[in-house]
């Protein structure tokens, strides 16, 4: 399959016409959609040969594809976990204790199967603590689901997101195509409000439980694989 986006200051008629006569002989074919890798549960090590200043910490967990109507509880189970700096993870991980540089977060999806992870850079020496606080954090989503308060706000963050996030021509002909992938369609702020409209915070805490049953992955010095 052929996917062109395009965006910018143009004609729309003249860049379907030249679209036309670029791609219009092209014949379509369906999607190849691969069936999802299995994942591991138990924790995988990655040793490095020479000592580094950073350890890094990641954390990978199969999620429901984008067009289920699980993966937008995940997404906001994800945000109220880690969001940049904040979250529960983050506040707890930067900013009381001290252990991590950052947090990246993030939903992926090749437009069937999806995937959350999240990575962390973390001084080598704290790394046995940090991984003892992640666990703690991934627990607690279990025993101490969102609140309304939590929910409400990862929708937010969501739309204006959604409103905010892509302005150059680059991020928006990615934003169209990951749509266009994951949905078939492009979504309006809309359409994405009424989705996020019909989850509850009772389907976020449902999420909870397969959400904190993922893989650990540490990358470090002088530690051997172990599996």
């Amino acid at each position: 399959p052929v996917l062109v986006v395009v965006a910018g200051d143009v004609d729309p008629g003249l860049a379907l016409e030249r679209l036309e006569a670029a791609f219009g002989e092209i014949a379509a074919s369906s999607a190849v959609r691969p069936a999802a890798p299995a994942l591991d549960a138990s924790p995988l090590t990655v040793p490095l040969p020479v000592a580094v200043a950073q350890a890094q910490l990641g954390y990978i967990a199969a999620a429901p594809g984008p067009s289920e109507p699980a993966a937008d509880a995940w997404r906001l189970l994800l945000y109220v976990l880690s969001h940049g700096y904040e979250g529960r993870l983050g506040r707890k991980a930067i900013s009381d204790a001290g252990l991590a540089y950052y947090i990246d977060s993030r939903y992926r999806a090749d437009g069937t199967n999806a995937w959350v992870t999240l990575s962390t850079g973390v001084d080598p020496d704290k790394l046995a603590a940090l991984a003892a606080l992640f666990r703690e954090e991934l627990a607690r989503l279990v025993t101490e689901p969102p609140t309304a308060a939590e929910v409400a706000e990862a929708k937010q963050h969501r739309l204006g997101r959604f409103v905010s996030a892509a302005q150059s021509n680059d991020e928006l002909t990615s934003r169209l195509a990951t749509e266009w992938l994951w949905y078939g369609e492009l979504l309006t702020r809309d359409a994405l409000e009424r989705r996020l409209a019909a989850v509850s915070p009772a389907d976020v805490a449902a999420a909870a439980r397969a959400f904190a049953a993922g893989t650990f992955v540490t990358v470090a010095h002088g530690e051997g694989p172990n599996r």
